[in-house]
């Protein structure tokens, strides 16, 4: 059975700064587990630490993927060889959580030379900004890619001080070819092995799109 890493932030929440919808986050996590999972997918749920994501409560009718998401595998426990795929889903915190794990940048690294799959969505492309090739080319250049964009965190985050930067800008400043929709409507770009979302909306589609690079990668391998 081929199997997919779900990389999610630690600090899904901060109650303080309320810069995060949970509900919708969790949710939208809970629905792409359930994509990869009745694909016939088996799936691993880690953060840069480990331990629980979200508020740490669990929810009455919450399905099997529960213990998933408040037991999660910390990233320098993932094996490039024991995975087929990593999908990231991000939200604010992600900016930094991802970013700056050299864990999670290693793996990734390591995946894509490997020729697998790598998905974001929203604020998780964060994580290949400080991507960069051994002579020191940021690894989205020239790579059509999307995220939340900078139209979104105007018009739609109240705590904009709190936001270390901001992603779209990050990624054109990498050479990035950056790919906006209007706030909030659905866009997924692919290019070749990488897998971008620019919003949690996107990210069901993102995760079809997944699945389908990695199905075409299983089929040539057999």
């Amino acid at each position: 059975m081929a199997h997919i890493t779900m990389v999610l932030p630690n600090s899904v929440v901060d109650r303080s700064k309320k810069i995060m919808d949970s509900f919708q986050y969790i949710t939208t996590c809970t629905n792409v587990y359930q994509i990869f999972t009745q694909a016939g997918f088996s799936v691993t749920v880690s953060s840069p630490s480990g331990g629980p994501v979200g508020d740490g409560r669990r929810n009455e009718g919450e399905g099997e993927q529960s213990s998933s998401f408040h037991q999660t595998v910390p990233i320098h426990q993932i094996e490039p060889t024991k995975t087929d795929g990593i999908f990231l889903i991000g939200k604010h915190q992600s900016l930094l959580d991802f970013s700056e794990n050299r864990c999670l940048l290693e793996l990734i690294f390591r995946m894509l030379e490997m020729g697998k799959s790598i998905a974001t969505v929203a604020h998780a492309a964060a994580v290949f900004t400080e991507l960069y090739l051994p002579d020191g080319t940021p690894l989205v250049e020239g790579k059509r890619v999307t995220a939340f964009t900078n139209e979104e965190e105007e018009r739609y985050s109240k705590e904009r001080t709190n936001i270390p930067f901001y992603i779209e800008s990050k990624l054109r400043e990498r050479g990035a070819t950056f790919v906006s929709a209007p706030p909030f409507h659905h866009n997924v770009e692919v290019h070749h092995n990488i897998i971008t979302a620019q919003n949690l909306q996107s990210a069901p589609e993102a995760a079809y799109q997944f699945l389908g690079r990695m199905e075409t990668r299983q089929l040539h391998e057999n």
